[in-house]
This record gives structure tokens, sequence and C-alpha cells, in this order.
């Protein structure tokens, strides 16, 4: 459970940086080379450990997890290119849901009661935290093929990691992503962009840490419990360095779903210990 807070937070500090730069670098960009400046750091991962290669039963479940990983950058970007950002970003919190349901029908994981109930209310808060949520924008049905996509990802991931160590399958699924992105989307790159290289490093550095610790967590827990602290973690940083950093205003209605999300964060924590 430790580990899964540890991940939560790292998401929140690369979703920080990336913010810092989707100013400068397009979302197609920062996909590609967050892909291919995290790369080395998982191969010098794997090459210090000196692993063996994983067994035939890991590449179909790490192929699908590649291909989900890689459709949800996609559509995540056709998501923020179609409709309003305060839009589109509450139905990602669907993730945890469509994690915690594959979780029970691919690998028969059975959460308790209780713990369904944390994943949904996580999962509305959320969406409430941020807003609301409609279907009538623009650009909502390709954030919901994202959520969808990364709540798969992270349950082939579990099933590929039984088969293989998770500093291979990191090398692999960051393989995937950046053969797959870069192919479809095919950004543009300057020499303008080592003027970013300060936050770039940061920022991969973060990001790989964050893929990590997540993928021994969920060898661990359930795909659901840590999306649903991935999620809320990500929702409460940001609503905290909004008001620190950015001097937004946080409303009542907002403070009191924070507290709502920190007891049901609680709950997991301490069901799942």
């Amino acid at each position: 459970m430790f580990l899964a807070l540890i991940a939560s937070i790292c998401w929140a500090m690369f979703d920080f940086v990336r913010k810092q730069l989707a100013v400068k670098l397009s979302a197609a960009q920062l996909t590609v080379v967050f892909a291919a400046l995290a790369l080395p750091v998982y191969c010098i991962n794997w090459f210090r450990q000196d692993l063996p290669m994983p067994t035939v039963n890991y590449y179909l479940p790490a192929l699908a997890s590649g291909i989900c990983a890689a459709i949800g950058s996609l559509y995540y970007i056709h998501a923020l290119k179609q409709g309003e950002l305060s839009r589109v970003l509450p139905l990602l919190s669907l993730t945890p849901v469509v994690a915690a349901l594959a979780g029970f029908i691919l690998l028969s994981e059975r959460l308790a009661l209780l713990q369904w109930l944390a994943i949904i209310g996580i999962t509305l808060g959320c969406m409430l935290i941020r807003g609301g949520v409609s279907m009538r924008h623009k650009g909502t049905n390709y954030a919901v093929i994202t959520a969808i996509a990364w709540g798969l990802c992270i349950v082939f991931d579990k099933l590929a990691i039984a088969a293989a160590s998770v500093s291979f399958h990191a090398v692999f699924l960051s393989l995937c992503i950046l053969l797959l992105n870069y192919s479809i989307l095919r950004p543009k790159f300057s020499v303008e962009i080592l003027s970013h290289r300060l936050w770039l490093i940061i920022g991969a550095v973060v990001f790989a840490a964050a893929v990590l610790t997540q993928m021994f967590a969920i060898a661990e827990l359930s795909p659901g419990i840590v999306e649903a602290i991935k999620r809320a973690v990500g929702i409460l940083s940001a609503l905290l360095l909004g008001a620190l950093v950015l001097k937004e205003q946080v409303s009542k209605r907002q403070v009191l779903l924070s507290v709502v999300l920190i007891a049901l964060v609680f709950l997991l924590v301490t069901k799942g210990a």
C-alpha cells in the first residue's frame, strides 16, 4: 500500500511538470519525448539487475498493455484537441472502476464491499470536484475511450509482470508506447526543445519512478485500488497546488469533497493493508 501512495505522489508530480511544459510543447511531443527519455532509465534498471528473459506467457498481456497505453495516449490527445480541458479531465476518473471491473473479470480479484464503495466514491468525488461531467461536450467520447484504455492497461500490466520482471516489462511497455505513438503522431522536434531540458529531465525521472512503483504496487494490490488512490491523490494535489501556487479560489464544495476523498483513500489504505 505504501508503494501505491508513492506511485500516486509521483504521478501527481509528473502531472505538474507536464502542465508546465504544455504551454510550450504539444501533447504529442510530450508523449513521445517522455517515453524516449524514460526508456534509458528502465534499461539501466533492467541491465543492473541482470534478470532473465520472461516466459512465453508474458508477451500477449504485455503487448495488450502496450497497445492500451498507446491508444489511451492517442485518444487523450484527441480529447484535448476536441473539447474543453475542464470538461474532458473528469471522465478520466473512470479508470479505477474500469480497472476494478477488468481485474474481477481477467484476474478473478474479489474486492470487499467497502472497497467497491470507496472506489466508486472516489470516482464520483473526482468527477464532482472538477465540476461534474456532461457527455454533450466535444471530446467526451475520446475521454471515455482513454479512461477505458488506461484502466485496462494497468490490469494487463499485472498479468504481464506475473510472467516477467517489472524491470523488463517497463522496457517493453515503453518501447511499445514510443514506437506506436511516434509512428502515428509524427511530432516535429527542433533544437528549441533543449531550452526546456531541466523540466524534461525532472519529468522523465518522476515519470519513470511513477511507472516502476505503480508496477510494484499492482503486484500486491488490486489495479482498481491503485488507480483509485492515484486519481484521488492527483486531484487533491492539483487542487492544493492551484490554491497555493496559482492562487485559485477553492469553493466550500471542493473543500468538502476533498475531505470525503481523503476519508475514502484512508478507507482503501486501511482495508487493503
